[in-house]
């Protein structure tokens, strides 16, 4: 792409630079293929990603336009610029810069890799099939098929999935066939005690009750092996999945699926959140407003986040407790399941717990698995420039780990800062780990060649001191966090940019673990100073 056509002017001196709290400067804007640039001859330069930019609003007059920059994080600055023209040409090309629909045209493809500073390869830190023979581990019962491969069975798919060792191609087909955009029942997680967890889509039965035999057999599978019935966890509400059956979509009949149970979660769909987000964000603004707690339940972000952890909290007590095989679906199978099942692996899963693990499970569980990153992130979607497919699923998934991390402090090898930085590069990044919707448009695009990896940033040491929490403790127990309403919180760090409270709050654990290990040591000068006491008086 010829990003010079859409820079309309490169260079604009006599600029101010406004911030809040910050005194004004007088310098030269610059307009480069990817960034803005703003300097002067005393002060540092200050360079944005148009990929971060969220909003431009502007005030174009004859003499000193203004024109505010509201980023993705929701910082913001202004520009005075002293000419209309310059003005008018600044803000054309901005516009057009921050929304580029090709991802291949974005910044990390465009990036020199001599310029990283890389110890390890993180495009080959996990590969597809090591990481389903880890899943599958001793048990026979799956297999890892290469049906997919050309990825014409489905679309969103990988060219590998996981699926019962009995299942045959002919009936992958029609099951494919026959769920929402070919997301067939796949295995994601096997627990511990060799019991499934599978995602789908959600079955096209419609109001005339089709049924495919070939997908009531693939979910037999699974059962066949087991005692107990499987649970299906539907994400929407009842009233929901009758609406999809009544335009082609539905659910599982219990009649032709007498081996599953079905429960409703409740969760609204993927398309709710982005104005969800933008309420919160509002409600952020000032909290020693008066309307704060109202505005705060009006956004209904938490009320999202409990719903959420309601259904990962289930499904990790039907793996773990039960005993019983779960399949999560929605409507789609491509947000709010990823965000049960991704939720779930961590709550029975220490591995998941750790950095490596959670890397890994986002790459498994979100990359491969066919989340459609460049369409719900191209922005945040608080602004007026708002598409359909936008919605912070991701960021979501992020603020519910964030809850569980708040109860179960020591119990994760990862940070608070670690979930910010993958936020800040979902949505602008110079590296490709997070650029397109699928599998398929990767390999065409040559993302593992033409670009680096976010692992291969965050797995550097000089990297370790902000991803690694300093309290963790191994704990390979099942987290069975709170999910009542006085227990979920505003993500501070994340919603509220002027918060320190969750820095005290971190160095008040460091303090106590220090206090603790203290402890321990005296602890056990005590016990070898009794036991050397018992010896003498033993001995007389």
């Amino acid at each position: 792409m010829e990003f010079t056509e859409l820079i309309k002017t490169s260079k604009v001196d006599n600029v101010v630079l406004l911030r809040h709290g910050v005194q004004q400067i007088t310098g030269t804007l610059c307009l480069t293929s990817h960034h803005i640039i703003f300097g002067d001859r005393f002060s540092e330069e200050i360079m944005i990603l148009y990929l971060f930019i969220e909003h431009l609003e502007k005030i174009i007059t004859p003499s000193n336009s203004l024109l505010t920059i509201i980023c993705k994080d929701l910082t913001s600055f202004k520009l005075r610029i002293p000419k209309e023209e310059d003005a008018v040409n600044v803000v054309l090309s901005i516009e057009a810069l921050s929304a580029l629909e090709s991802a291949a045209s974005y910044y990390p493809y465009y990036v020199n890799r001599i310029n990283f500073n890389i110890e390890s390869d993180g495009w080959a830190l996990f590969d597809m099939k090591t990481e389903y023979l880890n899943i599958i581990g001793e048990f026979k019962t799956w297999k890892i098929s290469n049906i997919n491969a050309k990825h014409e069975i489905c679309l969103s798919y990988p060219g590998l999935v996981i699926v019962p060792s009995n299942a045959t191609n002919e009936m992958i087909k029609k099951s494919a066939k026959f769920r929402h955009g070919g997301r067939f029942p796949v295995l994601c997680y096997l627990h511990s005690n060799g019991v499934p967890l599978m995602r789908s889509s959600q079955p096209l039965n419609g109001p005339s009750n089709k049924r495919c035999k070939e997908d009531e057999k693939l979910l037999s599978f699974p059962i066949s092996a087991h005692i107990k019935k499987g649970h299906i966890i539907d994400t929407r509400s009842q009233q929901a999945a009758s609406s999809h059956r009544s335009k082609g979509g539905g659910f599982e009949e219990s009649d032709h699926y007498s081996q599953w149970k079905q429960t409703y979660h409740n969760i609204e769909p993927y398309t709710y959140l982005s104005e969800s987000l933008s309420k919160l964000y509002d409600a952020c603004i000032d909290k020693k407003n008066s309307a704060w707690l109202s505005k705060l339940e009006a956004s209904g972000w938490l009320s999202y986040v409990q719903s959420v952890l309601i259904a990962a909290s289930n499904t990790a007590r039907h793996l773990h407790y039960e005993a019983s095989p779960t399949l999560v679906h929605g409507e789609k199978g491509t947000d709010c399941t990823l965000l049960v099942t991704s939720l779930a692996q961590i709550l029975l899963d220490y591995r998941c717990r750790t950095v490596i693990g959670l890397q890994s499970l986002i790459t498994r569980e979100w990359i491969w698995a066919g989340y459609p990153f460049t369409e719900r992130h191209l922005k945040i979607g608080v602004s007026s420039f708002k598409r359909k497919e936008q919605a912070p699923v991701f960021l979501m998934f992020l603020d519910c780990l964030h809850q569980i991390m708040n109860q179960y402090a020591s119990s994760f090898e990862y940070t608070e800062d670690m979930l910010l930085l993958l936020a800040e590069h979902v949505y602008a990044s110079q590296y490709g780990t997070f650029l397109f919707n699928n599998q398929l448009q990767r390999e065409q695009s040559k993302v593992t060649e033409r670009t680096v990896s976010l692992w291969s940033y965050m797995n550097r040491q000089e990297m370790n001191g902000i991803l690694y929490n300093p309290i963790y403790e191994e704990n390979k127990s099942i987290l069975s966090p709170s999910v009542s309403p006085q227990s979920l919180w505003v993500w501070e760090k994340m919603f509220r940019k002027t918060s320190y409270e969750c820095k005290s709050v971190k160095e008040a654990l460091v303090s106590v673990k220090k206090d603790n290990s203290l402890l321990k040591k005296s602890a056990k000068q005590l016990q070898l100073d009794y036991e050397h006491l018992r010896a003498q008086f033993a001995a007389g």
